[in-house]
């Protein structure tokens, strides 16, 4: 078993009492110099107090525009979405719009084709009905009379060939006679 320590002895503790007497003047030196220490940087971290409070401020002022921004390009993306929606919607209204135009100009064109074919065919019932009282008509031609305005070129020698040749001009047919000595044409006028 180990032996104890031998206890301190008066004179001992007698120095060691001296010793913190004489420490004592250093201790009283290191409590005024942190206390004047405390006092200069007392401001400084005043301020960075408040310094730190206005970041905690600002980092909230963010996050809150954050939020802000993030809605409002939702409600931009929306609103994009219906006017692109709208516009799809016009282009398509517009598109039936010219289609149902250009249906009723081919429905008039088709109603005027519809009445000229009903005056063609009612001409050409008159025409067939005037055949009979008209001297020109060749009656060994079985088509239709469909030679009224239109123009005619005939190699001839003069005009008499051609009105009283076999090609005979039709009423109302503009007549050019071509001279087979010459290229040249004369237009004679219209037969009668």
């Amino acid at each position: 078993m180990a032996a104890h320590p031998p206890l301190p002895t008066f004179s001992t503790l007698a120095a060691i009492q001296n010793k913190i007497r004489s420490l004592q003047p250093f201790g009283h030196m290191l409590q005024q110099r942190l206390h004047s220490e405390a006092t200069k940087i007392e401001p400084d971290l005043r301020r960075l107090c408040a310094t730190a409070n206005c970041l905690d401020r600002l980092r909230a002022e963010l996050d809150r525009l954050r939020v802000d921004l993030t809605m409002m390009q939702m409600a931009l993306a929306e609103r994009k979405s219906e006017s692109e929606a709208a516009a799809r919607a016009r282009a398509d209204a517009a598109a039936r719009e010219s289609q149902d135009d250009w249906r009723k100009v081919i429905g008039v064109m088709n109603s005027d084709d519809s009445d000229d074919d009903s005056d063609d065919s009612n001409d050409s019932d008159n025409s067939d009905d005037d055949s009979d009282d008209d001297p020109y008509d060749d009656p060994y031609d079985d088509s239709d009379d469909e030679r009224e305005d239109e123009r005619f070129t005939y190699i001839a020698h003069n005009a008499p060939d051609v009105v009283n040749g076999p090609n005979v001009a039709k009423r109302g047919a503009v007549v050019t006679v071509v001279p087979i000595e010459s290229n040249e044409t004369d237009t004679v006028g219209v037969v009668e």
